[in-house]
C-alpha cells in the first residue's frame, strides 16, 4: 500500500476546487494500481492452471480520494493465501499427511517502482495546482 503522509489536508481542499486535479489523481492512481498488477503477475508463481496469476487485480474505490487496492482475488484464486502464507504440516481427518507448502511472498515490494511514480506525479500535480 501506498501511503502519503501530511498530504491529506491538502488534497482535500483540492478535491473542493479542481475538478481537474481529480481526474488527473485518478489516472495517477489508476496507473501505479496497474504497475503494481503487473509487477504482481511477473513475480507470482506459475501454477498448472494459472489461475494464480490472472486473479492479481486492482480494486478502485473513493475513500479521501482515488485509492485502489491490487491483490489476488478469491474468486478466481482460493487457494491465494496458501502460495502466499505457505502451510504448516497438516494431514486429514484419516491421518494422511498433506505436507508442507513453503511461503512465496510475491507480492511483496511488487508496489516498489510504482510507488516512486505515484508520490512523483502527485507531487507535480500538487504543485501545478497549489499556489504559495
Amino acid at each position: 500500500m501506498i501511503r502519503i503522509e501530511g498530504v491529506n489536508k491538502t488534497v482535500n481542499k483540492l478535491w473542493k476546487y479542481s475538478s481537474a486535479f481529480v481526474v488527473t489523481a485518478t489516472k495517477i492512481t489508476k496507473k501505479a494500481a496497474q504497475m503494481v498488477v503487473k509487477q504482481g503477475r511477473v513475480r507470482a508463481p506459475q501454477g498448472p492452471t494459472g489461475n494464480l496469476k490472472a486473479s492479481i487485480r486492482a480494486k478502485y474505490f473513493w475513500k479521501d480520494g482515488p485509492a485502489a487496492t491490487v491483490m489476488p482475488r478469491a474468486k478466481k484464486a482460493p487457494h491465494r493465501h496458501l502460495v502466499q502464507y505457505g502451510t504448516v504440516r497438516r494431514q486429514t481427518a484419516k491421518g494422511k499427511g498433506t505436507g508442507i507448502m513453503p511461503s512465496n511472498r510475491f507480492m511483496d515490494g511488487a508496489d516498489n517502482g510504482a510507488q516512486t511514480y505515484f508520490v512523483a506525479a502527485m507531487k507535480t500535480e500538487v504543485d501545478k495546482h497549489v499556489v504559495i
